[in-house]
Formats: structure tokens, sequence, C-alpha cells
């Protein structure tokens, strides 16, 4: 893998694992994944994947504690053996 490669692999990798608060999240971002931290600001339990903009239909429905959150990577293709099943 040639060097601008890797160094965007790298860029890409620190930016869907770097943890943004609430208060950074916009409606441009659309939706991401939304993380519960513990007292030690680890993750703590599985995220949900939902819009901070009223999205669920019950505002008790969201849950307070889900404080920071993540972008959802892109997916741009299948893996050829899960093509291969569709044939």
């Amino acid at each position: 893998m040639s060097e601008h490669k890797t160094t965007d692999a790298a860029r890409e990798l620190s930016r869907l694992a770097t943890l943004r608060p609430r208060a950074e999240w916009h409606e441009d971002h659309g939706p991401v994944l939304w993380h519960h931290l513990d007292q030690h600001g680890r993750i703590c339990e599985a995220p949900i994947v939902a819009r901070d903009d009223g999205e669920l239909e019950d505002a008790e429905a969201w849950p307070d504690y889900f404080t920071h959150w993540s972008p959802l990577p892109y997916v741009n293709h299948l893996p050829e053996a899960a093509h291969a099943s569709e044939a």
C-alpha cells in the first residue's frame, strides 16, 4: 500500500474512532452512532443509530445517557464471498 493510501486510511480510522460530545452533533451529520460512556469514559453498551433531532418519535425514548457520537462508516461494496452467494 502506498504511503498516501496508508495516511488516508489512518485518517479515516481516526475520524470513525473519535467520540464527539452531543453538543457537536448537527443535522448535517445525519444518523450517527450514539454511545453511552461509563464514569471512566469507556463505551459500556452497544450504540444506537439515530439522529439527535427528534427522529425518535417518543421524546422519552431518547436515553439521556447517550452523550457521545461517532460517524457511521461508509460502506460501498460487499466482499467477493457475498457476491458469490447471491448468484
